[in-house]
């Protein structure tokens, strides 16, 4: 049966609030409202203090260059206990490696074939044990995460999640599952959760972030599957300081 209320809003709160670190993860197919949501609520977890990241397989991922400082959309996870890390070729190509030890402990050196490595080129993939809590955004099973899922099965068996949809298919796969058939975006569904925090929709990512979501998916609300609550919600968002010319 899925839920026409928020009553799973508490249990949901009560799980952010014993995490430390979560891992909100997408669909590895992605639209403006999936990746608003996401952003909004890696927003909103930072201002408690916790620690998040967003995870998808897509690789080619939506435009919203007017979310300035957005945070980094993860392609995989590291899932043994070894720390990997990962280095672009955008600007150069790795030829070399070598390390040192000292006791301080341990650096390592690339030298490049061609070009010259920036500082943002280098990443350190976050590994599957290291996270407490699992949010899954738009998707009705496990699969539709794509690599994320096949290549980490246990952080998602052995790690509490929540699972956030708007599809009537939704399989009810979650630990806890908020799934909401009557709203129009999951950014809207987000909002429900984010709003339940006081005064956390007064912070510019969050609800410009949120608003992109519900006018992405509501064809700036002239699908006729809009519903009336979309449109106070969107209300609500700008009246909060969501950015909505841009």
């Amino acid at each position: 049966m899925t839920d026409t209320n928020n009553q799973n809003i508490p249990t949901i709160l009560k799980n952010i609030g014993s995490a430390k670190r979560i891992a909100i993860i997408l669909p590895s197919q992605l639209n403006i409202d999936l990746m608003g949501a996401a952003i909004a609520f890696e927003a909103s977890l930072a201002s408690q203090g916790k620690t998040a990241m967003i995870f998808s397989a897509d690789k080619s991922l939506p435009e919203m260059a007017f979310i300035k400082n957005a945070p980094q959309i993860y392609s995989e996870l590291n899932s043994s206990t070894q720390l990997a890390i990962k280095v672009s070729n955008q600007n150069a190509q790795p030829k070399e490696l070598r390390y040192e030890k000292s006791d301080s402990g341990l650096t390592i050196f690339i030298t490049p074939g061609e070009g010259e490595f920036k500082e943002g080129d280098v990443t350190v993939m976050p590994g599957a044990a290291n996270f407490d809590l699992v949010i899954i955004l738009g998707a009705v099973n496990f699969e539709q995460l794509g690599s994320i899922y096949t290549d980490n099965t246990k952080l998602f068996f052995e790690t509490p999640n929540i699972n956030i949809d708007v599809d009537p298919g939704n399989e009810f796969f979650g630990t806890v599952n908020f799934v909401q058939t009557t709203a129009s975006s999951i950014s809207e569904v987000v909002m429900d959760i984010i709003e339940a925090t006081p005064d956390a929709l007064n912070n510019d990512v969050v609800s410009t972030s949120l608003l992109a979501g519900i006018i992405s998916q509501t064809s700036s609300f002239r699908d006729p599957k809009t519903t009336p609550q979309a449109m106070l919600k969107a209300s609500r968002l700008i009246s909060a300081g969501a950015r909505q010319q841009d």
